[in-house]
């Protein structure tokens, strides 16, 4: 009873100690807010690597294979394996090197895949990162409800307002934006479009002609790739392309790229030997762009349709002749030879596979290599299970994962080993302390109280300036984590101050979630520190001699 009551007093009677908690608490919550940071990248790294390809890549690059819609089939029918099925949903792809030319005249490499939209939507969750859809609430961060996509109709329910004299930066913006606004919602009118129909557009991977009606295949971009978004904390701000006159004056254009932009893609067909065999130019109407969140994705890479790919790459089925001609008989008159047409089936670079749980990956993975075994022994002109690519998404990107824990760990260990700054400081205070309590000692030991009972004085001292350190540091880290994009925004407004480039961290938001094990993980630590740093002089009170301490001056 009298160590609870003795550590309440020593620690509000005295100044030292809430030092002591204010050092653990500022120890447990950088250690925390690193571990949370690094941490959720990690996190992030590993489901963006699942969400763009699946679990298991079958791939065989440059020419690719034939017969994938077999092999989709075959995968795709483990559903209904009798005790363990592992494969929820297969798609083919195309992915190669390409130049696009977007509006405006720049012209930059990026990496497109031909998708087949259905399929590609089962494996991957495409149809989550397109962006621009409807939306019925703001964003998280749109408090005046700035985003395009929250209008529901064509016509622009808010007047916009004429430029003043004593204009502020604050009104400027805001009247730029409603400016822009009215502008791509009367292109929509113009074109019979809605943020309904641009979704579907996505979806379909295709683009209304409005001179013929008919439906054309189109191209989706990543949103960071054409340059005309402006990313804003709340909402993505379009701007209208320009281009060069022959007098190098720039031109505004009238273009909102989902309704009516269109961009130029160049091709670079090879040979079975990898050799370029010529360079072919389509302009593809943009049915809209996706977000992924991940910066290198939305800034380099497109989506269109798979057949399109293949009929631009000679991929697609193709029918040719073998044999046929004049012969000559021994008797010197001529006939005509046989001929055999043979069919060149369509191919593919790779197959994407969804498994049934992350979990699993290396059930997936042994399920995906035995499916493809037997479909190779089926198939003779596809490449032997020996030499195919079969990777999970973990081997993909194996490389940088292991980079970033390896990180990840040495920050950890430099700032634990940073945080027993606290163990000191503990025990200089505690050390400090024992000696100003010594008659209090002698009068405790005086009164009956054991050694061990003045030991545990000590170390409930220390364990309740632990816990008081730990509960604010972890309301700190909290805080501060769950605010952290805010803080860089504010940051980058006031000081013009940006601590997280995505184009360096691959992420275009900063990780903002604790994970609770983390928070146990540290505030254990934190309190096994302060027990550690009052141990010694803890056993030191423990082994006065009482007489002595109650002579002490």
């Amino acid at each position: 009873m009298y160590q609870t009551l003795l550590s309440r007093r020593y620690l509000t009677g005295k100044v030292m100690p809430l030092m002591a908690a204010l050092a653990v608490a500022l120890c447990s919550a950088m250690v925390l807010i690193t571990w949370s940071v690094m941490g959720g990248f990690l996190k992030m790294m590993l489901e963006a690597g699942r969400m763009q390809i699946g679990d298991v890549v079958i791939s065989w690059p440059s020419r690719g294979f034939a017969h994938y819609d077999e092999l989709v089939r075959r995968l795709e029918a483990d559903q209904d394996h009798p005790t363990d099925p592992l494969i929820v949903a297969a798609s083919p792809m195309i992915e190669t090197a390409a130049m696009i030319t977007l509006p405006g005249g720049a012209i930059k490499p990026i990496r497109l895949r031909g998708v087949d939209p259905e399929s590609y939507q089962r494996v991957t969750r495409y149809a989550q990162t397109l962006h621009w859809r409807p939306i019925e609430q703001p964003t998280r961060y749109d408090r005046f409800g700035e985003d395009y996509r929250l209008q529901p109709s064509t016509t622009y329910p808010l007047p916009v307002p004429s430029p003043a004299a004593d204009e502020t930066n604050a009104q400027q913006v805001a009247r730029v934006l409603r400016l822009r606004n009215d502008e791509i919602l009367r292109i929509l009118d113009r074109h019979g479009l809605s943020w309904g129909l641009i979704y579907d557009n996505g979806l379909s991977m295709t683009r209304r002609n409005d001179d013929t009606g008919e439906r054309r295949p189109a191209i989706v971009l990543g949103i960071e790739l054409s340059r005309q978004n402006e990313r804003k904390r709340s909402f993505y701000f379009s701007r209208r392309p320009f281009v060069l006159n022959e007098h190098g004056n720039a031109t505004l254009q009238d273009v909102f790229l989902p309704a009516n932009g269109t961009v130029s893609v160049t091709f670079f067909p090879t040979s079975e030997k990898g050799t370029l065999v010529d360079s072919v130019t389509r302009v593809l109407p943009v049915a809209n762009e996706f977000k992924t969140g991940i910066y290198e994705i939305d800034d380099n890479t497109a989506l269109t349709r798979l057949d399109v790919v293949q009929a631009v790459l000679y991929m697609n089925e193709a029918r040719r002749t073998v044999g046929g001609g004049i012969g000559v008989r021994p008797d010197g008159t001529p006939y005509v030879l046989p001929s055999t047409e043979i069919v060149d089936p369509a191919r593919v670079t790779s197959v994407l596979v969804l498994g049934v749980s992350a979990d699993r990956l290396a059930d997936i993975y042994e399920r995906c290599r035995a499916i493809y075994a037997d479909f190779a022994a089926d198939h003779p002109d596809v490449p032997r299970p020996e030499v195919m690519m079969i990777q999970t998404w973990e081997d993909l990107n194996r490389t940088f994962i292991d980079a970033v824990r390896n990180e990840m760990g040495l920050v950890l260990i430099v700032f634990t080993f940073i945080s027993l700054t606290a163990v000191f400081l503990v025990w200089a205070i505690f050390w400090s302390m024992v000696s100003e309590k010594t008659k209090d000692i002698g009068i405790l030991r005086a009164l009956g109280a054991s050694r061990r009972g003045i030991a545990g004085l000590w170390l409930s001292y220390a364990a309740a300036i632990g816990l008081t350190g730990i509960c604010v540091g972890l309301l700190l880290a909290h805080v501060i984590v769950w605010n952290i994009n805010a803080i860089q925004d504010t940051l980058g407004r006031t000081f013009n101050i940006q601590i997280w480039n995505p184009e360096v961290y691959y992420f275009i938001d900063i990780p903002s979630s604790v994970d609770p094990r983390s928070a146990v993980f540290v505030a254990a630590g934190g309190i096994l520190a302060c027990l550690l740093g009052a141990l010694v002089p803890a056993i030191r009170a423990s082994r006065m001699d009482p007489v002595r301490a109650l002579r002490f001056e």
